[in-house]
């Protein structure tokens, strides 16, 4: 059985395995931001990181989910809004993606929109896959002005986020996150085991056979 960990204080970032991603507040002056972490096979702290959009409380930058790439490093996906937009579109929900290097630094960034401006946009949560051809997936939600919605997928370049369309149809655009190292230390955790005796208890079944009859109802 591989050793449990728990967190405590800082260490420097290494070689890393798979990342995770979640949600959560950070910092002061209301600042909302990502966690991301990173594992190693030993269970020992690979990298953690705080992404965001800056300080502030309108802003609020989500991770939905990080694929690793087979040449290292990673892609990704999330959701931005601004919570203090003029008007419903402006706080609705964009979808972005992201490429980290092997210890969770970021190296580009983009936002996605439907290109000519009109109802549909890209909102909400967005899925990921990598493709074998050195590209990322992207799946979402486009809604309309009348809360309609449908889905919507969009292919990338992993390498940078850029996409081969036409621009009329769907547009990249750079998205300035920052990007804070995160002051996280894990440490060996032991787990207590203790071993039970169960011991037969004599308890004896004993089956009493029933018996049942019909009888017929006359009207």
């Amino acid at each position: 059985m591989r050793a449990a960990r728990r967190l405590r204080t800082s260490r420097r970032p290494g070689r890393s395995s798979r990342p995770t991603a979640r949600s959560r507040w950070w910092g002061a002056g209301g600042h909302r931001g990502a966690f991301l972490v990173a594992w190693r096979p030993d269970g020992a702290l690979g990298f953690a990181r705080f992404p965001g959009l800056g300080f502030g409380l309108s802003r609020v930058l989500t991770l939905t989910d990080v694929q690793a790439l087979p040449t290292g490093g990673y892609v990704a996906v999330g959701s931005t809004v601004d919570l203090t937009g003029d008007t419903d579109r402006a706080r609705t929900p964009t979808i972005f993606a992201a490429g980290l290097d092997a210890v969770g630094r970021i190296f580009w960034a983009r936002d996605y929109a439907l290109g000519a401006p009109g109802a549909w946009r890209p909102v909400a949560h967005p899925g990921l896959r990598l493709t074998d051809e050195g590209g990322a997936l992207l799946a979402a939600v486009a809604a309309d002005d009348g809360d309609g919605g449908a889905a919507w997928a969009l292919h990338v370049r992993a390498r940078d986020g850029g996409i081969d369309l036409d621009p009329a149809r769907a547009d990249a655009a750079p998205l300035a996150i920052q990007d804070l190292e995160c002051a996280v230390e894990s440490a060996p955790w032991a787990a207590e085991v203790t071993s039970t005796a169960l011991a037969p208890s004599g308890l004896q079944v004993v089956a009493t056979p029933i018996t049942v009859s019909a009888r017929r109802q006359t009207p």
